[in-house]
């Protein structure tokens, strides 16, 4: 890999990382409704994209239900999760959608699963496991939960991409903005008018957030991944995807404040390995579709 796609790539994980940091701060700490910002950045999306939504894709139902796994479900979830989650310990939960897309291309694709393609899925459940585990209360922390649902959907609607025709990736983020939209926008009304009342953040920082996530995520970051890993082999570009739960870690500890204990550390040390097991397979690192954007 050249210099200067180095660079483009450890730029996109950075972005990655800013955003989840972003999202946390926004919803966490100013009282964003998560909804109501989920619902925003879709849409902005969508007015930036709608002129990718033709042709219409064939498939369309599935693309509907890929659609809503990756948008609505994934942000949705994700979105909630981070009123009570810290950025470092979301970003490495939100790293079970490798294992569990894994899992799902064994069920629904009839992929066979390898002996050490098993055991990276059982070391990153595990350390998923030991990162949401608050031993004080005996309990599974509920912001972490809701992380790890919307990890799922996005393992879910990776699935669905894979059987549907290939499609361009901002093409396909247009399609999946479009149908996300107004299932948050009507549940934001629904469930959060009086949140948006009481929400301590000022209108510029809001729309400067919104305009950072959809350009410089949504547009910049995902449509330079896909073009890395068109230009590169798969073995050279994935393993630097890792760099966003770490960039997230050490941003969550200048910004955000966390102080990650032993325990989290021992998780995400498993989690991050169990995830390398199942790429590096034979030599080779395989892309794997559930690592994607948050």
């Amino acid at each position: 890999m050249s210099p200067r796609d180095f660079a483009r790539m450890v730029a996109v994980c950075f972005l990655w990382a800013c955003n989840n940091i972003i999202g946390v701060i926004l919803i966490g700490g100013m009282g964003v409704p998560p909804l109501f910002y989920a619902a925003l950045r879709l849409g902005f999306v969508t007015l930036l994209l709608v002129r990718l939504l033709w042709p219409r894709p064939p498939l369309l139902l599935r693309t509907a239900a890929a659609g809503l796994c990756l948008g609505a479900v994934h942000f949705g979830f994700l979105f909630l999760g981070f009123r009570t989650a810290t950025p470092s310990a979301a970003a490495i939960v939100l790293q079970t959608a490798i294992p569990m897309t894994a899992i799902l291309s064994v069920l629904w694709l009839g992929e066979r699963p390898t002996i050490k393609r098993t055991v990276g899925i059982v070391l990153s459940l595990c350390g998923i496991v030991i990162v949401m585990w608050n031993p004080q209360q005996l309990a599974v922390s509920w912001g972490l939960l809701l992380v790890f649902i919307a990890a799922a959907a996005l393992a879910v609607g990776s699935i669905l991409v894979k059987t549907l025709p290939r499609m361009a990736p901002l093409r396909l983020q247009a399609w999946v903005n479009v149908l996300s939209f107004p299932v948050l926008a009507i549940m934001s009304l629904a469930l959060e008018r009086d949140g948006v009342a009481r929400m301590d953040v000022s209108l510029p920082l809001l729309a400067a957030c919104l305009v950072f996530s959809a350009v410089g995520v949504t547009i910049f970051a995902h449509t330079a991944y896909f073009r890395l890993l068109q230009t590169y082999d798969a073995n050279t570009v994935v393993p630097l995807t890792l760099l966003m739960p770490l960039m997230t870690v050490a941003l969550g500890i200048a910004l955000a404040g966390d102080r990650p204990t032993l325990q989290f550390a021992a998780g995400a040390a498993l989690a991050i390995g169990g995830v390398l097991v199942i790429v590096l397979r034979r030599g080779r690192i395989r892309r794997v579709p559930g690592q994607l954007h948050t």
